[in-house]
């Protein structure tokens, strides 16, 4: 086998991890906790959890206007989604030119800006101007106050709060349109598939031909399968997939009931110290972290072909296997060395073998890596 291999996840450089380490003292800065509340954090940290899985049933839609767990958000998972996106923006070498123009929709606290800021320390002395809609304006000046901290008062990025839907951004036509945890409350309804629709027709309309469109959501059932149909729906529409799709053919990885989804787990190397205290102070400890995603373009662009590893690696008899994403469906990749196995979000060139066989369990097209198939 012959392989060529790119990763999506790259660990974060020096300038990156030093721009995490400063987030804490950030999130001090703009939201101090009283005794009492810094006590309470990890239970709300863990009761805020709870209520974004498995209660979801029981949430509110003015969750996050309660300070306990808008203090847990802030402290907790706005540091772990910094994490997944700044590398995630790293590995798809997210480059901005100078003077170009981003609307990040659904921002929450900013979470976009400040995780580009950290994982793409390149842009950090370029002027661009960012665009943040979000229907809690809170939210949003937080996010700013935290920028601001983190960046310094000198940076040259510019910023403009919107409160709005999806459909608040600006129609022109932007450079950059980032989408991040902006479908994730939604559900297998009708009413949620004709959401998608209008939202897919929303997202390539505004986008600037040449420009680009990145859509990420966590890396459950619903993320990865919300992720397939907007895909699917941006196709029609003529937009390319670049990331992490090698191919503009049909997804095998739908996250419909009995089906697989796209999502991809990774280390969660540059991660801080204080963040990993924390973390395991609230009794939920991280050894990975996971999302999906799609990055695409309008107007050009070329799809990269090979095969993109997607699952972790795990024991099968006689050596190791995982599986990926190709042009010719799903591909489960075994090989006799462990070492060999690719990393989730890595991208192998191979020859494919004048024979096919397939894997009778997943109906997997087989790929030996090394040396002969596995029996």
């Amino acid at each position: 086998m012959e392989a060529d291999l790119d990763d999506l996840f790259p660990p974060l450089t020096d300038a990156g991890r030093s721009g995490m380490e400063r987030v804490r003292a950030a999130i001090q800065e703009v939201l101090p906790l009283k005794p009492r509340h810094r006590s309470d954090l990890a239970f709300a940290i863990r009761d805020l959890s709870r209520l974004l899985t498995e209660d979801r049933a029981l949430r509110r839609p003015d969750y996050m206007a309660d300070p306990r767990f808008f203090s847990a958000y802030l402290y907790y998972f706005l540091p772990w989604n910094l994490v997944r996106m700044s590398r995630l923006f790293r590995g798809i070498r997210m480059d901005l030119p100078n003077g170009a123009r981003a609307i990040d929709l659904g921002s929450g606290p900013l979470t976009v800006p400040l995780a580009l800021w950290i994982g793409r320390p390149e842009l950090r002395e370029r002027a661009l101007t960012f665009t943040c809609v979000d229907l809690a304006p809170r939210s949003m000046r937080t996010g700013l106050a935290l920028f601001h901290h983190i960046a310094g008062p000198n940076t040259p990025w510019q910023f403009r709060l919107v409160k709005g839907s999806l459909d608040a951004g600006d129609a022109s036509g932007a450079d950059w349109v980032i989408a991040a945890n902006a479908f994730n409350e939604l559900d297998h309804s009708a009413r949620s598939a004709a959401r998608l629709e209008r939202s897919a027709h929303l997202l390539a309309r505004t986008v600037r031909p040449g420009g680009r469109l990145l859509l990420v959501e966590p890396g459950t059932r619903w993320g990865g399968h919300a992720i397939t149909m907007l895909r699917g729906m941006l196709l029609e529409l003529g937009m390319v997939p670049l990331a992490p799709c090698p191919h503009d053919g049909e997804c095998p990885m739908p996250g419909t009931a009995r089906s697989a989804w796209c999502h991809f787990n990774f280390d969660v190397r540059g991660a801080p110290r204080w963040l990993a205290d924390l973390t395991a102070r609230a009794k939920m400890p991280k050894e990975d972290v996971s999302l999906s995603f799609l990055l695409a373009a309008r107007g050009e662009g070329m799809v990269s072909g090979g095969i993109r590893a997607v699952s972790q690696a795990f024991p099968i008899p006689g050596g190791t296997g995982l599986y990926g994403c190709s042009e010719r469906g799903l591909v489960l990749m075994t090989t006799t060395r462990v070492s060999r196995a690719p990393r989730p979000g890595r991208l192998v060139r191979v020859a494919w073998p004048q024979t096919d066989r397939h894997d009778p369990k997943s109906g997997a097209l087989m790929l030996a890596l090394d040396g002969p198939p596995l029996p």
